[in-house]
This record gives structure tokens, sequence and C-alpha cells, in this order.
């Protein structure tokens, strides 16, 4: 019988959050306001201090979200369990255990075609004990996550 204490030191093999690249339009938008400002300062045009700062605001805002957005999500994969914790102020957590993960019918990778040129994805899990799908949101290299996902998953299954 393990304690709680043994769960938390497992040995963590990956711990994945969204990936970047999937808040490239935020990125973006910040980066063309940004220069579009500097290159109208160059021009000699300025505006009232009030558009400056609801310009700065907006990169400020778009940047912040994305960031927030990104780090409210946070996958741990450890040799026995899929950890989920969702959250900043109200967080939650969900352990998936690869044991009742050995009965899981389908896990499956979707990527639309800008994300396969990124190299992002999502990961469905459906089925089994769980009788919910779980999905691991926009990572980067879901192929690689995939494949040792399904060779944890092989291994508790040789297990019992």
């Amino acid at each position: 019988m393990s304690s709680g204490h043994e769960e938390e030191h497992e040995k963590v093999l990956f711990h994945l959050r969204k990936s970047r690249k999937a808040y490239l339009p935020e990125y973006v938008c910040a980066l063309l306001i940004f220069v579009l400002l500097i290159l109208l300062r160059f021009k000699g045009l300025t505006f009232a201090p009030i558009l400056n700062y609801l310009a700065f605001g907006l990169i400020i805002f778009s940047l912040a979200s994305a960031e927030i957005s990104r780090m409210a999500s946070c996958y741990i994969i450890t040799p026995s369990k899929l950890i989920v914790i969702k959250g900043f102020i109200k967080q939650s957590k969900k352990n998936v255990y690869f044991h009742s993960l050995a009965y899981v019918p389908d896990i499956n990778i979707s990527q639309h075609r800008w994300q396969r040129l990124l190299g992002i994805g999502k990961i469905y899990i459906h089925g089994g004990s769980m009788g919910e799908s779980l999905t691991i949101d926009d990572i980067d290299h879901p192929a690689e996550v995939l494949r040792d996902i399904e060779g944890l998953v092989h291994n508790t299954r040789k297990k019992t």
C-alpha cells in the first residue's frame, strides 16, 4: 500500500503545456500593432496619448491573455498515470491511471493543416473506465507523446 507522499515523488516523464505556437495569432497581432506604432512614430505622425495607451494596452492584453491561457493547463505524464491540472485560482486535478487505460479502445491525434505545419496537435483519449473523453490540447510533437503514452499503456497491459 502506497502513501500519497510516494505518489508525489513519482518520476515525471513529461511535463506538457499548450504550445506557444497555438497562440501565434495573438503574438502576431501584438507584434503588428507594435511595429505599426514604431513606423508611425518614425513618419512623424503622433496620436493623442489616449490612443497610444490604448494601443499598448491592446498589446499587453494580447500577450497576457495568450500566456495566461497557456499556463492554465498542465499535463504531467508519469510511468503509472497521466495528471491533468487545469486552472489558476480554482484548480482541478484529474489522475488517469494507465492501468485503467489498458482497456481504452481509442487514443488518437487530431491535427488541422496549420497545426501539422507548426508541429502541434491534440491527443484524444476515449472510453475505458473513465466514461468520458480526455483531451491533451495543442501540444508540441503530438505523435511522439502519443507513441510514449501507448508504450506506457502497453507496459501496463503486460503487468496485468
